[in-house]
């Protein structure tokens, strides 16, 4: 009785072991890199926004485990080598500081002829008032083309998983 007893309990640890490795197996770690510099990292559970196949479309998800040579997603694999892009959204609001610019520049130009109304200068718009607000207001179309980023793989950007067992990583060297 003894003896099935060790027998049941190394069982039940062998397939608890089992099942720790196969979880361990999809938390590596992902790393963007261009060179020896590190752009960006990525775990399970971080969200990731990715150009997949040459779309031009990005796709926002979670990623929900990192294997050793693709990303789970939607509970589907998706293979590293199908990844042409990362799409980086920068944390700063280009797009709403567009905006205040596209209507600050017209502003400036209004309020400059409206004191210069009241006061009676000649000519209504001066040469410098006007330049600055074409400036503002041409600034705000370009300020939200750069709200994001996109990393091509084309272009000398590489992912790179480190495994998260030491072993795992020795054996693959």
């Amino acid at each position: 009785m003894k003896h099935l007893l060790k027998i049941a309990i190394g069982t039940i640890f062998i397939i608890l072991f089992m099942i720790g490795s196969a979880t361990a197996q999809l938390n590596n770690h992902m790393i963007l890199r261009k060179g020896p510099r590190s752009i960006m990292n990525f775990m399970a559970g971080d969200s990731i926004r990715l150009l997949k196949n040459d779309f031009k479309t990005p796709e926002g998800e979670q990623i929900q485990g990192i294997g050793v040579d693709f990303i789970v997603i939607k509970d589907k694999p998706l293979p590293i080598s199908d990844i042409s892009g990362i799409v980086h959204i920068r944390a700063l609001h280009f797009r709403a500081a567009g905006t205040a610019n596209k209507i600050a520049g017209p502003g400036l130009i209004f309020i400059d002829g409206f004191n210069s109304l009241i006061r009676g200068f000649r000519p209504l718009w001066s040469k410098n008032i006007v330049i600055a607000g074409t400036i503002i207001f041409v600034t705000g179309f370009i300020l939200p083309t750069f709200q994001s980023k996109v990393y091509y793989r084309k272009k000398g950007y590489y992912l790179i998983i480190v495994p998260s067992d030491p072993e795992t990583y020795r054996n693959l060297r």
